[in-house]
Protein backbone atom coordinates (compact mmCIF):
# COMPACT_ATOMS: atom_id res chain seq x y z
CA UNK A 1 0.00 0.00 0.00
CA UNK A 2 0.86 3.69 -1.01
CA UNK A 3 1.39 5.38 2.40
CA UNK A 4 -1.22 8.86 3.05
CA UNK A 5 0.15 12.20 2.46
CA UNK A 6 -0.99 14.11 5.08
CA UNK A 7 -1.14 18.35 4.66
CA UNK A 8 0.25 20.31 6.79
CA UNK A 9 -1.71 22.10 9.24
CA UNK A 10 -0.45 25.71 8.64
CA UNK A 11 -2.37 24.96 5.12
CA UNK A 12 -5.43 23.79 6.32
CA UNK A 13 -5.83 26.36 8.49
CA UNK A 14 -5.15 28.83 5.46
CA UNK A 15 -7.87 27.27 3.80
CA UNK A 16 -10.71 27.59 6.91
CA UNK A 17 -9.31 31.01 7.26
CA UNK A 18 -10.20 31.82 3.34
CA UNK A 19 -13.61 30.26 3.65
CA UNK A 20 -14.35 32.31 7.01
CA UNK A 21 -13.28 36.09 4.71
CA UNK A 22 -15.51 34.92 1.93
CA UNK A 23 -18.49 33.94 4.09
CA UNK A 24 -18.24 37.07 6.02
CA UNK A 25 -17.60 39.14 2.75
CA UNK A 26 -21.10 37.44 1.31
CA UNK A 27 -22.81 37.99 4.41
CA UNK A 28 -21.39 42.07 4.69
CA UNK A 29 -22.75 42.28 0.77
CA UNK A 30 -26.16 41.21 1.15
CA UNK A 31 -28.70 44.01 1.71
CA UNK A 32 -29.99 44.40 6.03
CA UNK A 33 -33.52 43.56 6.53
CA UNK A 34 -35.50 46.52 6.12
CA UNK A 35 -37.12 47.85 9.77
CA UNK A 36 -40.69 46.78 10.52
CA UNK A 37 -43.29 49.58 10.66
CA UNK A 38 -43.27 51.46 13.63
CA UNK A 39 -46.55 50.97 15.82
CA UNK A 40 -49.59 53.54 15.29
CA UNK A 41 -51.56 55.12 17.58
CA UNK A 42 -49.56 54.72 20.88
CA UNK A 43 -51.68 56.26 23.28
CA UNK A 44 -52.44 56.06 27.45
CA UNK A 45 -55.80 55.48 28.51
CA UNK A 46 -57.01 54.31 32.04
CA UNK A 47 -53.47 53.37 32.93
CA UNK A 48 -52.63 51.29 29.88
CA UNK A 49 -50.51 51.54 27.44
CA UNK A 50 -51.80 50.55 24.25
CA UNK A 51 -51.09 50.21 20.51
CA UNK A 52 -52.07 49.08 17.21
CA UNK A 53 -49.49 47.22 15.21
CA UNK A 54 -48.99 48.52 11.42
CA UNK A 55 -48.23 44.77 10.43
CA UNK A 56 -49.88 41.34 10.97
CA UNK A 57 -46.38 39.39 10.52
CA UNK A 58 -45.72 37.07 13.31
CA UNK A 59 -42.57 37.41 13.98
CA UNK A 60 -42.89 41.32 15.49
CA UNK A 61 -42.33 42.14 19.18
CA UNK A 62 -42.42 45.32 20.67
CA UNK A 63 -40.11 47.00 23.18
CA UNK A 64 -41.54 49.14 25.49
CA UNK A 65 -39.24 51.78 27.32
CA UNK A 66 -40.07 54.95 29.86
CA UNK A 67 -38.29 57.62 30.85
CA UNK A 68 -38.69 59.50 34.39
CA UNK A 69 -38.00 63.49 35.47
CA UNK A 70 -34.85 64.58 35.67
CA UNK A 71 -33.39 61.28 34.13
CA UNK A 72 -32.13 61.17 30.63
CA UNK A 73 -31.45 57.78 30.19
CA UNK A 74 -34.41 55.24 29.11
CA UNK A 75 -34.89 51.55 30.33
CA UNK A 76 -37.34 48.67 29.48
CA UNK A 77 -40.62 49.09 31.48
CA UNK A 78 -40.74 45.59 33.67
CA UNK A 79 -42.43 43.16 31.51
CA UNK A 80 -42.50 44.61 28.29
CA UNK A 81 -39.04 44.87 26.81
CA UNK A 82 -39.93 42.17 24.25
CA UNK A 83 -43.86 41.56 23.86
CA UNK A 84 -46.19 40.41 21.23
CA UNK A 85 -49.19 41.85 23.05
CA UNK A 86 -50.11 45.36 22.00
CA UNK A 87 -50.72 46.54 25.48
CA UNK A 88 -48.24 47.43 28.28
CA UNK A 89 -49.10 47.98 32.61
CA UNK A 90 -46.20 50.64 33.22
CA UNK A 91 -47.75 50.93 37.05
CA UNK A 92 -43.86 49.63 38.61
CA UNK A 93 -42.21 51.65 36.24
CA UNK A 94 -44.30 54.87 37.32
CA UNK A 95 -44.06 53.94 40.81
CA UNK A 96 -40.66 54.57 40.87
CA UNK A 97 -40.55 57.59 39.46
CA UNK A 98 -40.67 61.42 41.08
CA UNK A 99 -44.77 62.11 41.21
CA UNK A 100 -45.60 59.18 39.36
CA UNK A 101 -44.79 60.56 35.90
CA UNK A 102 -43.00 58.85 33.02
CA UNK A 103 -42.54 59.23 29.16
CA UNK A 104 -42.98 56.31 27.66
CA UNK A 105 -42.64 55.17 23.85
CA UNK A 106 -42.59 52.10 21.60
CA UNK A 107 -40.74 50.49 18.94
CA UNK A 108 -41.42 47.40 16.48
CA UNK A 109 -38.75 44.72 16.36
CA UNK A 110 -38.15 42.03 13.61
CA UNK A 111 -35.35 39.84 13.66
CA UNK A 112 -33.19 42.09 15.74
CA UNK A 113 -33.60 44.86 13.77
CA UNK A 114 -36.05 48.10 15.36
CA UNK A 115 -38.20 50.72 14.00
CA UNK A 116 -38.08 54.03 15.19
CA UNK A 117 -39.37 54.94 18.11
CA UNK A 118 -42.93 56.57 18.84
CA UNK A 119 -43.59 58.80 21.99
CA UNK A 120 -47.42 57.62 23.76
CA UNK A 121 -49.74 60.72 24.54
CA UNK A 122 -52.51 60.63 26.72
CA UNK A 123 -56.09 61.17 25.60
CA UNK A 124 -57.42 62.22 29.13
CA UNK A 125 -55.29 64.93 31.60
CA UNK A 126 -54.57 63.64 34.72
CA UNK A 127 -51.52 64.38 37.61
CA UNK A 128 -48.71 63.94 34.71
CA UNK A 129 -51.03 65.26 31.39
CA UNK A 130 -52.54 68.25 31.04
CA UNK A 131 -55.62 68.50 29.84
CA UNK A 132 -56.85 71.57 27.05
CA UNK A 133 -59.39 72.66 24.44
CA UNK A 134 -58.61 74.31 21.36
CA UNK A 135 -60.69 76.65 19.57
CA UNK A 136 -60.61 78.07 16.37
CA UNK A 137 -60.98 81.71 16.90
CA UNK A 138 -60.45 84.57 16.61
CA UNK A 139 -60.11 84.18 12.58
CA UNK A 140 -56.67 83.00 11.63
CA UNK A 141 -55.80 81.61 14.90
CA UNK A 142 -56.35 79.45 17.13
CA UNK A 143 -57.33 79.73 21.03
CA UNK A 144 -55.70 77.10 23.30
CA UNK A 145 -57.04 76.87 26.93
CA UNK A 146 -55.08 75.87 29.35
CA UNK A 147 -55.52 75.25 33.44
CA UNK A 148 -53.68 75.47 36.46
CA UNK A 149 -55.92 73.31 38.36
CA UNK A 150 -53.42 70.28 38.28
CA UNK A 151 -51.68 69.21 41.27
CA UNK A 152 -47.38 69.81 39.41
CA UNK A 153 -48.74 73.37 39.83
CA UNK A 154 -50.26 73.36 43.26
CA UNK A 155 -46.34 71.83 43.84
CA UNK A 156 -44.35 74.25 41.74
CA UNK A 157 -46.67 76.88 41.47
CA UNK A 158 -45.67 78.94 38.10
CA UNK A 159 -42.42 76.80 37.34
CA UNK A 160 -44.56 74.25 35.80
CA UNK A 161 -46.42 75.23 32.72
CA UNK A 162 -47.44 73.92 30.00
CA UNK A 163 -45.38 73.26 26.47
CA UNK A 164 -47.26 73.87 22.88
CA UNK A 165 -46.64 72.57 20.45
CA UNK A 166 -48.57 73.33 16.73
CA UNK A 167 -48.03 72.21 12.61
CA UNK A 168 -50.51 71.33 10.00
CA UNK A 169 -51.85 67.99 9.75
CA UNK A 170 -49.31 65.60 8.66
CA UNK A 171 -46.28 67.77 9.71
CA UNK A 172 -44.39 67.29 12.39
CA UNK A 173 -45.60 69.59 15.01
CA UNK A 174 -42.76 72.66 16.09
CA UNK A 175 -42.39 74.11 19.40
CA UNK A 176 -44.47 77.32 19.94
CA UNK A 177 -43.97 78.73 23.18
CA UNK A 178 -44.37 77.94 27.22
CA UNK A 179 -47.40 79.14 28.43
CA UNK A 180 -49.68 79.29 32.14
CA UNK A 181 -53.50 79.64 31.08
CA UNK A 182 -53.98 80.40 27.40
CA UNK A 183 -51.86 80.71 24.53
CA UNK A 184 -53.27 82.43 21.01
CA UNK A 185 -50.95 80.60 17.71
CA UNK A 186 -51.75 84.23 14.93
CA UNK A 187 -50.80 84.25 11.75
CA UNK A 188 -52.11 81.18 10.60
CA UNK A 189 -52.97 79.56 7.00
CA UNK A 190 -57.29 80.21 6.82
CA UNK A 191 -58.68 76.98 5.25
CA UNK A 192 -56.06 74.67 7.03
CA UNK A 193 -56.12 72.09 9.54
CA UNK A 194 -53.86 72.67 11.95
CA UNK A 195 -53.41 70.46 15.21
CA UNK A 196 -51.65 71.01 18.44
CA UNK A 197 -50.28 69.11 21.76
CA UNK A 198 -49.14 69.85 25.10
CA UNK A 199 -47.23 68.78 27.16
CA UNK A 200 -45.90 69.44 31.27
CA UNK A 201 -42.83 71.37 31.75
CA UNK A 202 -41.25 71.74 35.51
CA UNK A 203 -38.05 74.21 35.45
CA UNK A 204 -38.42 74.01 31.50
CA UNK A 205 -37.68 70.03 31.75
CA UNK A 206 -40.53 68.22 30.18
CA UNK A 207 -42.64 66.28 32.43
CA UNK A 208 -44.73 62.81 32.32
CA UNK A 209 -46.68 62.18 29.23
CA UNK A 210 -47.74 64.67 26.22
CA UNK A 211 -51.60 64.69 25.44
CA UNK A 212 -53.13 63.32 21.79
CA UNK A 213 -53.49 65.54 19.30
CA UNK A 214 -56.01 68.05 18.78
CA UNK A 215 -56.88 69.47 15.36
CA UNK A 216 -59.06 72.63 14.17
CA UNK A 217 -59.97 73.92 10.80
CA UNK A 218 -58.68 78.04 11.01
CA UNK A 219 -61.41 80.26 10.06
CA UNK A 220 -61.60 83.26 7.72
CA UNK A 221 -63.18 86.32 9.18
CA UNK A 222 -66.89 85.91 8.81
CA UNK A 223 -66.88 82.11 9.54
CA UNK A 224 -68.47 80.85 12.60
CA UNK A 225 -67.06 78.12 14.52
CA UNK A 226 -68.50 74.27 13.85
CA UNK A 227 -69.20 74.33 17.73
CA UNK A 228 -71.27 77.31 17.34
CA UNK A 229 -73.43 76.26 14.38
CA UNK A 230 -74.21 72.57 15.70
CA UNK A 231 -75.41 74.72 18.99
CA UNK A 232 -77.85 76.67 16.76
CA UNK A 233 -78.95 73.83 15.37
CA UNK A 234 -79.83 71.95 18.25
CA UNK A 235 -81.45 74.53 19.47
CA UNK A 236 -83.44 74.79 16.48
CA UNK A 237 -84.65 70.80 16.44
CA UNK A 238 -84.94 71.17 20.29
CA UNK A 239 -88.08 74.40 20.07
CA UNK A 240 -88.94 72.31 16.61
CA UNK A 241 -89.77 68.43 18.87
CA UNK A 242 -90.17 69.66 21.92
CA UNK A 243 -91.76 73.21 22.26
CA UNK A 244 -94.24 73.20 19.77
CA UNK A 245 -96.11 69.93 20.84
CA UNK A 246 -95.58 71.79 24.60
CA UNK A 247 -97.98 74.91 23.16
CA UNK A 248 -100.27 73.01 21.47
CA UNK A 249 -100.93 70.85 24.52
CA UNK A 250 -100.99 73.78 26.77
CA UNK A 251 -103.71 75.42 24.09
CA UNK A 252 -105.68 72.63 23.71
CA UNK A 253 -106.14 71.36 27.02
CA UNK A 254 -105.84 74.64 29.74
CA UNK A 255 -107.16 77.09 27.56
CA UNK A 256 -109.33 78.31 30.32
CA UNK A 257 -105.63 79.45 31.82
CA UNK A 258 -104.97 80.58 28.81
CA UNK A 259 -107.60 82.84 28.90
CA UNK A 260 -107.23 83.63 32.33
CA UNK A 261 -103.67 84.76 32.07
CA UNK A 262 -104.47 86.97 29.45
CA UNK A 263 -107.43 88.85 31.21
CA UNK A 264 -106.82 92.20 32.31
CA UNK A 265 -106.09 92.96 35.95
CA UNK A 266 -108.90 95.25 36.15
CA UNK A 267 -112.85 95.24 36.08
CA UNK A 268 -115.45 97.55 34.53
CA UNK A 269 -117.56 98.93 36.73
CA UNK A 270 -121.08 98.03 36.77
CA UNK A 271 -122.84 100.96 34.91
CA UNK A 272 -126.11 100.10 36.89
CA UNK A 273 -124.69 100.72 40.12
CA UNK A 274 -126.06 103.83 41.38
CA UNK A 275 -123.85 106.31 42.17
CA UNK A 276 -123.55 107.84 46.09
CA UNK A 277 -123.47 111.41 44.39
CA UNK A 278 -124.41 112.91 41.60
CA UNK A 279 -122.09 113.12 39.31
CA UNK A 280 -122.83 116.65 38.59
CA UNK A 281 -124.24 119.05 40.98
CA UNK A 282 -127.32 121.66 40.03
CA UNK A 283 -127.17 125.32 40.91
CA UNK A 284 -129.63 126.57 42.85
CA UNK A 285 -131.24 129.21 40.94
CA UNK A 286 -133.97 131.76 43.21
CA UNK A 287 -137.87 131.27 43.99
CA UNK A 288 -139.83 132.38 41.23
CA UNK A 289 -143.79 132.93 40.84
CA UNK A 290 -146.08 132.73 37.82
CA UNK A 291 -149.69 133.62 37.63
CA UNK A 292 -152.19 130.49 36.38
CA UNK A 293 -153.54 131.41 33.00
CA UNK A 294 -157.17 130.68 32.50
CA UNK A 295 -158.12 131.59 29.10
CA UNK A 296 -156.76 133.50 25.82
CA UNK A 297 -158.57 136.08 24.01
CA UNK A 298 -157.64 136.76 20.59
CA UNK A 299 -157.21 140.86 19.87
CA UNK A 300 -159.20 142.70 17.28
Amino acid sequence: MRPQTRRPLGNEAATMFVRLACFLIVVRALPEPPPPPPPLDVHVEKGQLRWTPATDEPDVTFKVQYRSFNVEKWRDVPGCGRTSTTSCDFADAAATAEHGCVMLRVRAVRRGVASEEVAACSRHGDSCSPEFSLKAWPPGSLTVLLTRNHSLHRDYADHTQHRVYYGKEGEKPQLYGDYISQAIINDLEVGQRYCVEVEFVTHRRPVGLSSCTQCEVVLKPGDTTHAGTITVVVFVVVVLFAGVPAIAYFIIFHHGKLKQCLRPPYQIADLMEPSPEPAVRLLDSPTEHYDVITSIEPKD
